[in-house]
């Protein structure tokens, strides 16, 4: 699967509003059966990709939904043109996929392709919590498929706070079933302080003593941070939570453009152009550097992703993040420091700390130092 970085552009699509699940943690509001027009997406992509490509190695057709492959005839259309017209690896093709409704027809397309087309799928731990969230569809999903074809492409695994107490375990059953998996919290949920982040400290440690204990098993991104970018003395501009507006952006089913998909959050709101448009132009006019002035001096803002989108769907404004979700990081930042610290003690079994360069290890160390001495949490 092709790497994420500035010189890849990721364009986003929102290929139907339509989902045939209905899971307890999803952020978009009020779903519909609205389909994208193929005829008006490649109108905008072709004028997108012209340019994109001018100044991108590559780019990333991100089909999103709802369940993106109920609209696989508009997905597999969209595809071929790009791959027809924008030759030589670069398009590629992307979706995550609930992997309930991949028919015969739709196995041997994505077989043929799958050097261009990466599914991923969501799974979101063993049968039982799986279904409690994602309404019953475990036994619905063809994993030999995605393992066969795609055997290093990460599954995505959703943590609520209803499974929280047992994310190390759904983690486990993933990796038992034979897939890799990149864990994550669920976005814009209850999530209590006093009583999750606890639970989180504790299961994120269990995760990282796996990764100790398996030394051939990649850490996945969410504790397999840069901590020499934590060095007092490693000099990092870090400009942005992500790349919303600069190297992202998407389009709904009817053809708007917005500076990505979690923007698109709530379906019953209307498309607001001018609004868009000066969010463009905000996120563009200072590259989205801490939008949040609460944040402008937080040790963690180089490990954060606070989600621009949710953040001005959820709360009408780019810049309030959500605070819960900043402790969460912390924690996160910490478990992931004592993983290192872990590996640096036998450095050459493990992959994450092994090829570092001597001034690379220097400012990992120091940066580890500077995060023991600035949260203040014990996990």
């Amino acid at each position: 699967m092709p790497s994420r970085s500035e010189s890849i552009k990721d364009i986003f699509v929102l290929v139907t509003n339509k989902c045939n699940l209905r899971c307890s943690y999803c952020y978009e509001i009020e779903k519909n059966s609205d389909v994208i027009s193929t005829k008006l997406l490649i109108e905008e992509l072709k004028k997108e990709l012209e340019s994109s490509l001018q100044k991108y190695k590559l780019v990333n057709i991100v089909f999103h939904g709802g369940e993106p492959f109920l609209a696989f005839e508009e997905m597999k259309e969209v595809s071929e043109w790009a791959w027809a017209n924008f030759p030589n690896n670069k398009v590629m093709c992307l979706a995550t996929t609930n992997g309930t409704i991949l028919t015969d027809e739709i196995k041997d397309w994505l077989t043929e392709n799958k050097k261009r087309f990466y599914p991923t799928l969501s799974l979101d731990g063993g049968k039982e919590d799986h279904n409690l969230n994602r309404s019953n569809s475990f036994d619905r999903i063809d994993f030999e498929f995605f393992k066969k074809n795609w055997p290093n492409l990460p599954v995505k695994m959703t943590t609520a706070p209803n499974t929280i107490s047992r994310m190390f375990d759904n983690f486990l059953e993933i990796h038992k079933m034979g897939f890799l998996v990149n864990p994550s919290l669920a976005h814009e949920v209850d999530w209590s302080l006093e009583e999750h982040l606890p639970l989180y400290a504790k299961e994120l440690n269990k995760i990282c003593q796996f990764y100790v204990e398996n030394p051939k098993i990649e850490p996945s991104n969410n504790v397999a941070l840069k901590l020499e970018y934590f060095s007092p003395e490693f000099i990092i501009k870090h400009k942005r939570a992500c790349g919303a507006g600069f190297n992202v952006l998407a389009f709904d089913v009817k053809g708007c453009k917005y500076p990505c998909h979690a923007f698109i959050s709530d379906l019953t709101k209307k498309y607001e152009k001018e609004k868009v448009e000066s969010i463009f132009d905000k996120l563009s006019a200072d590259s989205g550097v801490e939008l949040s002035k609460e944040c402008e001096n937080c040790f963690v803002f180089t490990a954060c992703s606070p989600c621009y989108g949710l953040n001005h769907s959820y709360r009408g404004d780019m810049a309030k993040f959500d605070p819960v979700m900043c402790e969460f990081t912390k924690i996160r930042v910490l478990a992931s420091a004592n993983l290192h610290a872990k590996m640096l003690k036998n450095r050459v079994k493990y992959k994450l700390v092994g090829k570092k360069t001597d001034n690379q290890l220097y400012h990992l160390i120091k940066g580890i130092e500077e995060i023991y001495k600035k949260i203040n949490i014990s996990i």
